[in-house]
């Protein structure tokens, strides 16, 4: 049942996405993809443990965003960043 509630809860957003006019198109990206390009850009491995690594991302993320990072928004901030950081080196 959890994975059949978060096929609905990312249709779900999909569909949001998708009626937004201002958005002209959504790019998936894997974890491992956007964290390695954070990896590159601070010039560090990202720990292995799973709370040191959100911990990390936590220090990482509290650079781009006014508001306090934390553990549960970390990941959403550094998505956001890859994507912006990727659509400005492609539309050089």
């Amino acid at each position: 049942s959890s994975l059949f509630k978060f096929g609905v809860n990312y249709g779900a957003w999909l569909g949001i996405l998708h009626s937004n006019h201002k958005i002209n198109r959504i790019i998936e990206v894997s974890p491992q993809k956007w964290m390695r390009f954070w990896e590159n850009k601070i010039g560090e491995k990202l720990p292995k443990v799973k709370k040191d690594r959100k911990n990390k991302l936590k220090e990482i993320a509290s650079i781009y965003t006014e508001k306090p990072a934390t553990l549960w928004n970390a990941d959403a901030v550094l998505i956001t960043m890859y994507g912006m950081y990727t659509e400005m080196e492609e539309s050089k």
